[in-house]
């Protein structure tokens, strides 16, 4: 029931209902009322739905590589798809979930992994960061000197254990407000949000 009301209150609210405005609404997001009635049916949404073919399709154009010879490239891109899938289905070993660390990256231990930028040297911080960070150190049972102050290095991104990367407000405020990465931003408004 909330799953509905979510979809109908976003729609409501960020296109209207308006036909003129249904760019703004995902496929993805209004698929959510269908789910549970068409499931049963139809299979799972993976099997039917529109997004699977065109990420696919999406993937194989990012790799093209002689865009004159367009739909040649992506036939033998397609190809090559297949024939790696085959050989991950035939000796699923070859199909390892552990990649190679990045170049410059640094493993933190219990699947998160700094990664570039980063700052060349640790710098000072302003003193309620640094109480903060010393506060933190001396909880997790650090002694530290009376007059020891934290040395910060910042990093870029820091890559969950899910695979997902979250970004530093250090890097991307460096750029234009047009390159930044804005496609999941999601707001919050505290009024319509109910605490069980």
């Amino acid at each position: 029931m909330h799953a509905i009301n979510y979809v109908k209150d976003y729609e409501t609210m960020y296109y209207q209902r308006k036909i003129e405005r249904l760019h703004f609404c995902r496929p993805s997001l209004h698929t959510l009322l269908h789910i549970a009635p068409e499931t049963p049916r139809l299979g799972p949404p993976i099997c039917y739905t529109q997004w699977t073919m065109e990420r696919t399709i999406g993937n194989l154009g990012e790799e093209i590589k002689q865009p004159s010879k367009l739909y040649a490239n992506l036939s033998q891109r397609g190809i090559r798809r297949c024939q790696v899938n085959a050989i991950k289905a035939m000796i699923p070993d070859f199909d390892s979930d552990e990649k190679n660390p990045v170049r410059g990256s640094m493993d933190i231990g219990d699947g998160y992994i700094l990664h570039r930028a980063r700052d060349d040297r640790a710098h000072k911080i302003p003193d309620p960061e640094s109480a903060a960070v010393r506060s933190y150190c001396e909880r997790q049972g650090s002694v530290l000197n009376h007059n020891w102050t934290p040395r910060i290095q910042r990093w870029a991104r820091l890559q969950l254990p899910t695979g997902q990367i979250a970004r530093s407000a250090w890097k991307e405020k460096q750029k234009a407000l047009t390159e930044g990465r804005m496609s999941r931003n999601v707001k919050v408004c505290a009024c319509m949000l109910t605490y069980y």
